[in-house]
């Protein structure tokens, strides 16, 4: 997801063709030059757009040029985010002995040592 989030410094610019301009030749043009140089008379200062979407993810206002705020879209998105799961391998003294075997005994987890001392 992140590869897809660019930045753009609002400051660095000083007309709506300015802005026309990088987009176009960042092939960014899904993104509205027009929003972005009012979001620069309006006081940001820098801007995180999703790529693909043109989303604003966060943003500085030259309040606080370098406090972060992050839009409500992307905190629900962070908020309703899936986890990573792994799968969890079944312990067993053939597989631990294995483990102690190929890297040696600190390898080993507490969930395996409390294992092996528990089927000793």
């Amino acid at each position: 997801m992140f590869s897809n989030v660019i930045s753009i410094h609002l400051r660095r610019f000083k007309t709506i063709e300015d802005f026309e301009n990088l987009l176009e030749q960042n092939d960014l043009i899904r993104i509205d030059a027009g929003a972005c140089y009012n979001l620069m008379l309006d006081g940001y200062t820098k801007i995180f757009l999703d790529k693909n979407t043109s989303k604003i993810v966060g943003y500085c206002h030259q309040t606080d040029k370098k406090l972060i705020q992050i839009s409500e879209d992307f905190v629900l998105y962070l908020k309703n985010m899936n986890s990573i799961n792994f799968k969890r391998e079944k312990l067993s003294i053939d597989s631990i002995l294995d483990k102690i075997s190929q890297y040696g005994i600190k390898s080993l987890t507490k969930t395996e040592e409390e294992f092996l001392k528990n089927n000793s």
